[in-house]
């Protein structure tokens, strides 16, 4: 589960899913008490890490980031854990695309604790977007000798065999890929989803200039990484978006190695991913199609919530 979404908050988002709406305004308030709590005792260190973990949980990474940056700062960057949770806070406020200061932060999660299995996975990935395959390698091996679930262990074999052979790893079908009604599992680089991308007539004169469309799947049933993302201008819609393989955001994270999504389009305020008050979106649960229906039908998102 670590491999796609947070290392060991599988007891707060279950499958990747966000909280119900009542749960999230329940889970608002508490956070905001803890946060006026904090004010009053800044030095609280786990305090922080509690904050750090709650703005996780609700999908506000540099909310999180930044908490978890106030407990590391008070005592002393000596905890692993809490070095590695605001390296992986700062991963997902850049959509996966590691920055610099959170590759440092799992650099130093690992000096404390070689075997912290949530700094190896996020070192690893750094690593192999920095295009340092045998630091890459060297991670994700090591994680791979613990004792893991096989699911995990399958994701971590399919990010190692990318590395080794990254032209196989793209042609392969994925054990995880299911046959298709002829029989045969798809190509891993043939999967593809072809949107239409519409929005509600009640909330078409509420996008604003300089709003931002974002198109994310993520699988259905499994972890909340997701497996393509879409960005743009917010301009006229309808408008058709094709997410596919290439648009992965990790190693073996991809359309192709599952069959069944969850498919959001997001118009975003304040430009960042994470669903902000006021951003407006609609999402939709696909099926992964065979390359001939990807290419003659695009299926329909429309976008017809208001983000609360």
């Amino acid at each position: 589960y670590g491999l796609g979404g947070s290392w060991r908050v599988e007891r707060d988002i279950a499958d990747g899913a966000s909280p119900s709406a009542a749960a999230a305004a329940q889970v608002q308030a508490m956070v905001e008490g803890l946060a006026a709590r904090l004010k009053q005792n800044p030095e609280d260190v786990e305090g922080w890490s509690r904050l750090g973990r709650a703005y996780f949980v609700l999908q506000r990474y540099s909310d999180s980031a930044q908490a978890y940056h106030q407990a590391n700062a008070r005592n002393g960057g000596k905890d692993a854990d809490m070095l590695a949770a605001e390296g992986e806070a700062l991963a997902f406020a850049h959509q996966l695309d590691i920055p610099p200061q959170a590759a440092t932060l799992f650099q130093r999660a690992l000096q404390l604790s070689p075997d912290d299995g949530r700094a190896l996975w996020y070192g690893g990935l750094a690593a192999a977007q920095a295009g340092d395959k045998d630091t890459a390698r060297s991670d994700w091996t090591r994680l791979r000798q613990r004792e893991l679930p096989d699911r995990m262990r399958d994701l971590l074999d399919r990010a190692i065999a990318q590395l080794d052979h990254p032209q196989t790893a793209e042609t392969e079908a994925p054990p995880a890929a299911a046959a298709s009604s002829s029989g045969a599992a798809p190509a891993a680089g043939a999967t593809k989803l072809v949107l239409k991308i519409n929005v509600a007539p009640a909330l078409a004169t509420q996008i604003q200039s300089g709003d931002t469309l974002f198109v994310f799947a993520k699988a259905a049933s499994g972890p909340p990484m997701p497996l393509a993302v879409y960005r743009a201008p917010a301009g006229r819609f309808p408008v058709e978006v094709t997410l596919d393989d290439s648009m992965a955001m990790a190693p073996a994270l991809r359309l192709s190695a599952f069959e069944h999504y969850l498919v959001t389009a997001r118009i975003s305020r304040s430009g960042q991913a994470q669903p902000q008050p006021g951003d407006l979106q609609g999402s939709a649960k696909l099926d992964r199609p065979s390359s001939a229906e990807a290419a003659a039908n695009a299926s329909e998102i429309v976008i017809d919530q208001v983000v609360r």
